[in-house]
Parts: C-alpha cells; sequence; structure tokens
C-alpha cells in the first residue's frame, strides 16, 4: 500500500483530500506495528494488524 491507495480511498469516500502528508497514516501504524514496509517501500498489513483488525470485526466496531 502506499500513499497514493490513500489518497484514492479518500477520493473514493468524498473525503477531504487537503491533507498534507498521505504517508502519515501508514507511518502510524507502522509505528504501532501493525504495517511492515518491503523492499519496495510499501507497506504491508502483517499478522499483528490482522489480528487487530479481526477483533474490531467481533466487538462490531468494524
Amino acid at each position: 500500500m502506499t500513499a497514493g491507495h490513500i489518497y484514492t480511498c479518500f477520493r473514493s469516500m468524498g473525503w477531504s483530500i487537503n491533507i498534507p502528508d498521505f504517508w502519515q497514516p501508514l507511518r502510524d501504524l507502522k509505528s504501532k506495528k501493525f504495517f511492515a514496509k518491503n523492499d519496495a517501500g510499501e507497506y504491508e498489513i502483517n499478522h499483528i494488524g490482522l489480528d487487530y483488525v479481526q477483533k474490531l470485526g467481533k466487538n462490531g466496531a468494524v
């Protein structure tokens, strides 16, 4: 996943795209250890992030 993917998601949802740094959410998730960065410089969700998403779904939060 790249900042371009985040930008596209925001546009698709009709959310404001007046954000100075679309990389920031990816860096934040990486610092929480939910994402890792691959050799191509793209972010990938890892097993910790997947587990967190599954727990959110069980609580009806997603």
